[in-house]
């Protein structure tokens, strides 16, 4: 049985699933202005580093570690696959959005919405015990030192996207490093939570 801490993970799992229903009601609206919400523009930004992180770090620690378990194998080339097949979806949504593509925007939203929420049912059920039964905890560390390096930047505004209508929110905020903890406390908060996210 794994030990490792996935708190934080499937912390942001939560949240893709609850930006993205708010991004499938917005495209299914005419007047639903996706382009104009900065609810798109953060989501997209930060599913984006998320799978970019996956790719380049934990991808290829699973791969070490499973060299000799072809059906293990498979199952981290399949999720990979899938992020092939969601990350484009997101440029297609833009295209559609500058009016550069003729197809229809809820039409691409449904894929990714489909595509990204049987990915996340995936990863959870087969690749985070996967990842439990060999990766070590300083190998899981990593990872997440990696990860959260990519979204240090925009901390300021991914720590609240993170946590916005979170269950367990202080339990996540306890999980994150001390600067992301005190900026959230000390201000991001309250800005974040004046941003016009979803207008």
């Amino acid at each position: 049985m794994s030990t490792l801490d996935t708190t934080i993970m499937i912390a942001f799992h939560d949240a893709l699933r609850r930006e993205v229903e708010q991004v499938a009601r917005r495209a299914s609206d005419p007047n639903g202005r996706l382009d104009a919400a900065l609810g798109w523009e953060l989501f997209a930004r930060f599913l984006e580093i998320h799978h970019r992180a996956e790719d380049d770090l934990l991808w290829p620690m699973l791969q070490e570690a499973l060299e000799n378990r072809p059906d293990d194998l498979a199952l981290v080339a399949s999720l990979e696959a899938e992020h092939a097949q969601i990350d484009p979806l997101i440029d297609q949504a833009n295209a559609v959005l500058r009016g550069e593509s003729d197809e229809q925007l809820v039409d691409v939203i449904d894929a990714l919405v489909t595509g990204l929420s049987n990915h996340l049912h995936h990863e959870e059920q087969e690749g985070l015990p996967l990842i439990g039964q060999v990766l070590t905890e300083e190998q899981w560390m990593q990872f997440g030192q990696g990860a959260g390096a990519r979204v240090a930047d925009d901390a300021e505004r991914y720590v609240p996207w993170l946590l916005n209508d979170a269950r367990n929110a202080q339990d996540i905020l306890d999980r994150l490093p001390p600067p992301m903890r005190d900026g959230y406390t000390g201000g991001w908060r309250d800005a974040y939570a004046a941003l016009p996210v979803w207008p």
